[in-house]
C-alpha cells in the first residue's frame, strides 16, 4: 500500500516539475545564443536540476520506508529547487535582448 502511494506521489509532482525544467532550459538555450548572456544562470539551472533529482530519489526512498523528518526535508528542498528554477526562468526571460528581432 505504501509503495502505491509513493508511486502516486511521483505521478502528481514529477510531470509538472519536468515541464518547468524543460521550459527553463528552452529559455536558457535561447538566451545562451546571445553574446555574453546566460552563463551564470546555466550553472544555476544545472545545479538546481541535479539537486532536485537527488532529492526526489532520496525522498522516494524515505517515503517508501517512512523515514521522518528526512522525507519532509527532502520534499521541501526539491520544491525549493523548482522555485529557484522558476525565478531563474523569469530572470532569463527579462534578460533576453528582443531588439534583434
Amino acid at each position: 500500500k505504501r509503495k502505491q502511494r509513493t508511486f502516486a506521489n511521483g505521478h502528481e509532482n514529477i510531470p509538472f516539475h519536468v515541464a518547468i525544467f524543460g521550459i527553463a532550459y528552452i529559455i536558457q538555450a535561447t538566451l545562451n545564443g546571445q553574446p555574453n548572456k546566460g552563463k551564470h544562470s546555466t550553472t544555476a539551472l544545472i545545479f538546481a536540476f541535479i539537486v532536485y533529482t537527488l532529492c526526489r530519489i532520496m525522498f522516494t526512498v524515505c517515503y517508501a520506508y517512512s523515514l521522518q523528518p528526512f522525507r519532509s526535508i527532502l520534499f521541501v528542498l526539491s520544491q525549493m529547487m523548482v522555485m529557484m528554477t522558476l525565478i531563474i526562468m523569469c530572470w532569463d526571460a527579462f534578460d533576453y535582448d528582443y531588439n534583434d528581432y
